[in-house]
């Protein structure tokens, strides 16, 4: 199992209000992202595969993160902490999320920005070909994974590469 955690710093914080003088009316102490991967074990799923025996759903669900191979590990846990309140993160189809590579560039594959209902979580996990950006919405402390996919034209991910 490895588990990693992602701190949103003072100057991420800060650019996701309008106004940095008024960040105190938005009450934001803390935010980070606590991700939990662990070996993926095939007897514990329902496996569903295609023709050419490459797989595609996992308990009937689609699979991110291999290019028809069997998941090494899946995610099992995404926790954001907002000022010390948890919000659980779904999960679900999201494989190989790859964070024994990532190590301390764990936060370059994230963003978070305040928005007037809540807060949006985008990021993606890379792999090569197996990679796949996803995004949650976070409103009244109830998470909605609202995008997840392997078409990099889909999700806007320039601020990865802009904040660097």
């Amino acid at each position: 199992m490895i588990t990693e955690t992602v701190v949103f710093d003072d100057a991420i914080r800060t650019s996701m209000v309008e106004n940095p003088s008024d960040s105190a009316q938005h009450n934001i102490e803390s935010i980070s992202l606590t991700l939990t991967q662990v070996p993926f074990d095939s007897t514990k799923h329902t496996i569903s595969r295609t023709e050419g025996k490459h797989v595609a759903l996992i308990n009937n669900y689609p699979v991110f993160g291999t290019d028809g191979e069997m998941p090494l590990t899946k995610l099992d846990k995404a926790e954001l902490s907002l000022n010390g309140v948890s919000v659980l993160l779904n999960i679900e189809g999201m494989y190989n999320p790859n964070l024994e590579r990532a190590g301390d560039n764990l936060i370059d594959q994230f963003y978070i920005s305040k928005t007037y209902q809540g807060y949006v979580i985008r990021g993606e996990f890379s792999g090569g070909g197996m990679g796949y950006g996803f995004e949650w919405e976070i409103v009244n402390n109830t998470s909605f994974r609202t995008i997840i996919t392997r078409d990099w034209k889909i999700l806007d991910l320039d601020f990865l590469h802009k904040r660097k």
